[in-house]
């Protein structure tokens, strides 16, 4: 394929890149925090667990998607910016 034709979308791939790397490693921090938080009694053993539980389900979805996690992407008439339509939502921090 021509380089002039798929630049922007290199560099977008390239930040989705870094989004699921980055997103997974804070996943991954706040895990670690949680599992070895102390688990406590009644509604705060709960509240940990769903914790837990939430934070592994996001980091599994995370790795089981690469840059597959992006579908494809549109051009709208009045605006030559593409809009990439993906599968989970991810941002950037800007």
């Amino acid at each position: 394929a021509d380089p002039a034709l798929t630049a922007r979308d290199e560099r977008h791939f390239a930040a989705v890149s870094a989004a699921l790397a980055h997103s997974a490693a804070e996943l991954t921090a706040s895990l670690h925090t949680a599992l070895r938080s102390p688990g406590g009694a009644g509604r705060a053993a709960m509240d940990r667990d769903t914790e837990v539980h939430r934070l592994t389900a996001r980091l599994r979805t995370l790795n089981r998607f690469g840059l597959d996690l992006c579908l494809g992407h549109f051009v709208r008439e009045d605006d030559p910016e593409p809009v990439y339509i993906g599968r989970l939502g991810l941002t950037d921090g800007d």
